[in-house]
């Protein structure tokens, strides 16, 4: 590649690399019961984003995965969720599933195919799921307004002891017709209801015991269990 290219190159991505940069720029909307919740899009904007963050301590790091892994409990801890289900695997840690929603009169329920990866990070420990929207995996159901993009992750990242910071991002286009004020009122409320209720269950009887073998507790966890 010549240096004229790459110039060029670099100048066809200014654009792109300042709009990215522009939607990340988080705003604090909510600081209560110690949880942090940020937007990052305008009022007019069809591309919503929140993220919703909180420490807290856990007894036994598996209960994450023990979490993730309940999808019949999916719609008593994520707010407004009706159902999370798999409905395909190509590993343990590369997964297809259907999120459906439940929201408030007069919205319109939503629907998404997404594809789950679960990634551990071998040096802190820290445990995601990422998450990003497959328009194809999934039929389309008249009783659904169809999420067109989603994306999004749920961080849970060892800080010290057995406390971790849990980071709860997602972007997304709803779809279909939602008043403005009305979407920023539901999606600032999701991370917040969701973390609070996670932080409720997490380190219940349910829970515990639980293993999987492309998780490793990092050294706070393990250490005790010896």
């Amino acid at each position: 590649m010549t240096r004229w290219t790459t110039t060029l190159l670099a100048l066809l991505l200014l654009p792109l690399a300042a709009f990215g940069a522009e939607i990340r720029q988080w705003k604090l909307v909510s600081d209560r019961d110690g949880i942090q919740v940020y937007m990052a899009h305008s009022d007019e904007s069809r591309i919503k984003t929140f993220r919703g963050v909180m420490e807290i301590e856990l007894e036994d790091f598996n209960s994450l995965p023990a979490l993730a892994d309940d999808y019949e409990y999916y719609a008593r801890w994520m707010y407004l969720i009706s159902d999370l289900r798999e409905i395909r695997r190509r590993s343990a840690t590369d997964r297809d599933v259907v999120v459906r929603t439940r929201l408030p009169w007069p919205v319109a329920d939503r629907d998404a195919g997404l594809q789950m990866i679960i990634q551990q990070d071998a040096k802190t420990g820290a445990l995601s799921y990422d998450l990003k929207g497959r328009p194809g995996i999934l039929p389309v159901d008249p009783g659904y307004v169809r999420i067109p993009e989603m994306s999004g992750h749920f961080k849970s990242i060892p800080i010290g002891g057995k406390k971790v910071r849990i980071d709860f991002e997602v972007l997304l286009d709803p779809g279909g017709y939602i008043p403005a004020f009305l979407a920023n009122f539901i999606l600032k409320d999701i991370p917040f209801q969701s973390l609070q209720r996670f932080r409720r269950v997490i380190n219940t009887e349910r829970f515990r015991n639980y293993k999987v073998d492309y998780v490793v507790p990092p050294e706070a966890w393990r250490t005790e269990a010896r």
